[in-house]
């Protein structure tokens, strides 16, 4: 009985897999020999054990990230208009129309000089019979330059207008030059035919220079044009005025 019972503990420990069992036959009762088994394999999705504190992250499972949300638009609040357009700049003002100057009128002429009546004002223009300086045996018209001397001291030019008013219109009794007796000469082209002085249209200006005009109250005492009292030159008025004169009609004589 004895013998069974201990066969049988045998076998037990066999089936259980804690030792291996090493029999030894003979008539002694049979000995197991208890070896420790190897350890079970582990598994690979098991993370390892280690002794001690564990790093930061180690043994932890893989946070889940989950994709951002697709953000709409925030809608526009109910009942507001949409913003009106922009206000477009207003239009550029149209350029003024250039300054010709007066308009003029031929009115006298003789062989030495002109005459040109302003068609919006009163005042007369006046050109000079001088020599070409590119061809001194011709005669060409050339503008009455104004000079600030000239202006200031204006008995002696006066003088000499109320020479040339008489010679070309009997009956005006005389002529003059007063204190705003110069207008600027056009800047830029001029149309032609209008009556507009005309720069493209001479070849000569003519004025008298500062020392040819004597003292104050001096005047001109000739009964004809000496053109050695004027300057002529091909360039128009160092000024930029021409001179402006009136012929005063003092009745039949």
């Amino acid at each position: 009985m004895a013998r069974a019972i201990s066969l049988l503990a045998v076998l037990l420990v066999c089936s259980l897999g804690i030792a291996t069992l090493e029999c030894v036959t003979g008539d002694a009762l049979p000995v197991a020999k208890l070896r420790r088994s190897s350890p079970p394999p582990r598994r690979a999705s098991s993370p390892p054990k280690i002794k001690g504190r564990s790093p930061a992250g180690l043994g932890k499972s893989a946070p889940n990230v989950q994709s951002p949300a697709v953000l709409k638009p925030p809608s526009p609040a109910p009942g507001l208009p949409p913003a009106p357009p922009p206000i477009p700049p207003p239009a550029p003002q149209p350029s003024p129309p250039p300054n010709y100057g007066p308009n003029y009128t031929l009115t006298a002429q003789t062989s030495a000089v002109r005459f040109f009546q302003n068609n919006l004002d009163f005042g007369l223009r006046l050109d000079l019979a001088v020599p070409n300086p590119a061809a001194p045996t011709q005669k060409v018209w050339a503008p009455w330059c104004a000079t600030a001397k000239q202006i200031e001291q204006r008995y002696f030019a006066g003088s000499i207008v109320s020479m040339l008013c008489k010679a070309a219109m009997p009956r005006s009794g005389g002529g003059f030059v007063t204190n705003n007796d110069a207008f600027p000469i056009p800047a830029g082209p001029v149309p032609a035919g209008q009556g507009y002085l005309n720069p493209a249209e001479y070849k000569a200006w003519v004025y008298i220079p500062d020392e040819k005009i004597p003292g104050p109250e001096v005047e001109y005492d000739k009964t004809t044009l000496d053109l050695s009292v004027f300057k002529v030159t091909t360039t128009p008025c160092d000024t930029g005025y021409v001179l402006k004169v009136s012929c005063i009609f003092f009745g039949r004589r």
